[in-house]
C-alpha cells in the first residue's frame, strides 16, 4: 500500500485552490492547515477544517489524519482526493487596557456584582462588610445596605 497520496485542496465553493500535491498519508490536521496557509500565502497562521468526500457525496471531516478519513470514505490512493477545507472562526481576546469608570464609594476590594433584572441597577457587595446599589447610567450609588456581619460575597435581585 502506498503511504502517500495526492490531494487537490478546494474552497467551500469548490473552487481549486492551489497545485495537486503529494502528502504522506500520515499527515495531521495541523500539518494540513500549515502547508494549506504556505499554499494561500497567508501572512497570519488561520485555522481550518478539512473534509473529504464519499462516494455518496456524503462529506467526512479530518480530524485526525489524512489516513482515517480515506478509509471511512473508501478513497483509493491511486486517484487524486480533493480535500474541501473551511475557515474556521478566528477570536483574538485582547487585554483590557483602561477603565472606563470606576465605583469609588467601597472602602474594600468588590468580591461580586450583579446587574438588576432591567439592567438600570448594579448591585455590589464588598470586602467592607456593605452592599451597594448603583445607577448604571449615571455610575452614582442609590442605597448604601449596611450592617452584614461578614463580607459581601453574594448579591441576588
Amino acid at each position: 500500500m502506498s503511504r502517500s497520496l495526492i490531494v487537490q485542496f478546494k474552497n467551500s465553493e469548490d473552487e481549486i485552490c492551489g497545485p495537486t500535491i503529494d502528502v504522506p498519508l500520515d499527515s495531521s490536521v495541523d500539518q494540513l492547515t500549515t502547508l494549506l496557509n504556505q499554499i494561500l500565502e497567508n501572512e497570519e497562521r488561520l485555522p481550518y477544517l478539512f473534509y473529504v468526500l464519499k462516494e455518496n457525496k456524503e462529506e467526512v471531516e479530518i480530524v485526525d489524519g489524512i489516513n482515517e478519513a480515506v478509509s471511512s470514505a473508501a478513497h483509493s490512493t491511486e486517484t487524486v482526493l480533493s480535500i474541501r477545507f473551511v475557515p474556521q472562526a478566528l477570536f483574538r481576546v485582547r487585554p483590557v487596557t483602561r477603565c472606563t469608570a470606576t465605583l469609588p464609594a467601597h472602602a474594600e476590594a468588590i468580591l461580586t456584582v450583579q446587574f438588576s433584572p432591567n439592567g438600570a441597577d448594579l448591585a455590589t457587595g464588598s470586602g467592607d462588610t456593605t452592599v451597594r446599589l448603583w445607577d448604571v447610567s449615571s455610575q452614582t450609588p442609590r442605597r448604601k445596605l449596611d450592617g452584614h456581619k461578614g463580607w459581601g460575597l453574594c448579591v441576588v435581585w
